[in-house]
C-alpha cells in the first residue's frame, strides 16, 4: 500500500472492521477446515473472491484458508462474556485492506483495535510522503536484528528485508541492536529520572533530564520506531510525544524561554491533531510563557506549588 498523498504523523490513514474473525484455538468435533468454509460461505462472491487473492505465505498447504490467515491475519482481542466453556479473548482478524500493508522494523503507521466498535485503525507515526510506502510492523520491533528476523520467518514465513535489518556493516549493526535495546528500557529499571525528582533535586545538572529525553527521541528517529510506547499512563502520540512532553517541561521549570517556545511549538502541532480543542491553551503557554504551570519550578525551587499540582511528568497533565 502506497500513499497517494503526503500524510501527516497522527492522521488516520484508514479504519475497517473484520472481514473474518476466528478463535485462536478450536474446541470443536470439526475440523479447521470444516469451520473455515462453513464462516466463508456467509461471505459475498467479491468479499470471498479478495480474501482468496491474499497470500498464502511461502509455504502454501492445502488449506488455502488457513494459509491466508496464518500469512495475514491480527491477534485481536474480544469483549468475551464470562462463563462455562467460554471463548479465549484473542482471535485472529482478517482484514483486507490492512492485510496489504507490509512490514517493517521502523513502520512509518500503527494499528490499533477497538473491540467496543470492531473497527482497526492505521495511523501515521511520522510523516509519509506522496509515493511512499505505507509500512507497519507484525512483530515487537525493538528487539535485536536477529531475534527480529527468527520471529518473523517462525510466525509469517517470510525474511525481513526491509532496510533496518539490511544492515552489512558489523559495527552499524551493533549500534542498532544497543539502540533498540536502549530504547526498550527507557521507561524500566530506573534508566529515566522523574521529573519532580529533577526539579527537587539541586545535585542534578539543568541539563540532566532533557539530555535523557534528547537521546531518546534521537535513537528513536535513527531507528524508525516512532511506533513504540511503552511509557507509563496514555499518551495518543505514544513515546515520541511522552519525551517532546517532558523536554517542553523541562525548559519551563529552568524558565529558558526561547527553548520552550520551540518545544511548546512543537508539543501543540502533536497534540492539536486529535484534539484541536487545546489549541487555546497552548496559544496561552506560547504568548506568555510564565502561564505555564511548572515555569520556574526548577530555578525557584517550588516545593509549595509542586505539593499543590501533585505530580505532573507530562503536559497532559497540565491541561484540564
Amino acid at each position: 500500500m502506497f500513499a497517494q498523498q503526503d500524510i501527516p504523523a497522527g492522521c488516520i490513514i484508514l479504519a475497517e472492521h473484520p472481514t473474518v474473525i476466528l478463535p485462536y484455538i478450536i474446541a470443536l468435533p470439526t475440523s479447521s477446515t470444516e469451520l473455515h468454509a462453513n464462516v466463508l460461505e456467509y461471505l459475498s462472491p467479491s468479499k470471498y473472491k479478495e480474501v482468496m487473492s491474499l497470500s498464502r505465505g511461502p509455504f502454501p498447504s492445502d488449506d488455502q484458508v488457513d494459509d491466508v490467515l496464518s500469512a495475514n491475519a491480527l491477534a485481536v482481542e474480544l469483549q468475551v462474556p464470562d462463563g462455562p466453556n467460554a471463548d479465549l479473548p484473542i482471535h485472529r482478524a482478517l482484514f483486507l485492506k490492512t492485510s496489504r500493508i507490509n512490514h517493517s522494523c521502523g513502520p512509518n503507521a500503527r494499528w490499533d483495535w477497538d473491540s467496543s466498535t470492531l473497527t482497526l485503525t492505521v495511523t501515521a507515526v511520522r510523516p509519509i510522503r506522496k509515493n511512499e510506502e505505507i509500512t507497519i510492523t507484525y512483530i515487537a520491533p525493538d528487539q535485536p536484528r536477529e531475534e527480529r528476523i527468527k520471529c518473523l520467518e517462525t510466525v509469517h514465513g517470510f525474511s525481513c528485508v526491509c532496510s533496518y535489518c539490511l544492515i552489512l556493516n558489523t559495527d552499524d549493526l551493533l549500534n542498532s541492536d544497543i539502540a533498540r535495546e536502549i530504547l526498550h528500557n527507557t521507561w524500566t529499571l530506573g534508566n529515566l529520572s522523574s521529573f519532580n525528582k529533577w526539579c527537587r533535586d539541586p545535585s542534578m545538572p539543568d541539563d540532566f533530564l532533557i539530555s535523557q529525553h534528547m537521546r531518546a527521541l534521537t535513537l528513536i528517529q535513527q531507528e524508525g520506531l516512532q511506533v513504540l510506547d511503552y511509557g507509563p499512563g496514555m499518551h495518543p502520540d505514544l513515546d515520541v510525544g511522552r519525551h517532546c512532553d517532558a523536554i517542553a517541561m523541562c525548559y519551563g521549570a529552568l524558565e529558558d524561554t526561547d527553548n520552550f517556545i520551540l518545544w511548546i511549538k512543537h508539543v501543540k502541532e502533536m497534540h492539536i491533531v486529535w484534539q484541536p480543542d487545546r489549541a487555546p491553551v497552548f496559544k496561552k503557554w506560547i504568548s506568555n510563557p510564565s502561564s505555564f504551570p511548572v515555569w520556574g519550578w526548577r530555578k525557584d525551587s517550588m516545593t509549595d506549588m509542586m505539593s499543590k499540582l501533585g505530580k505532573c511528568e507530562s503536559v497532559l497533565d497540565l491541561i484540564d
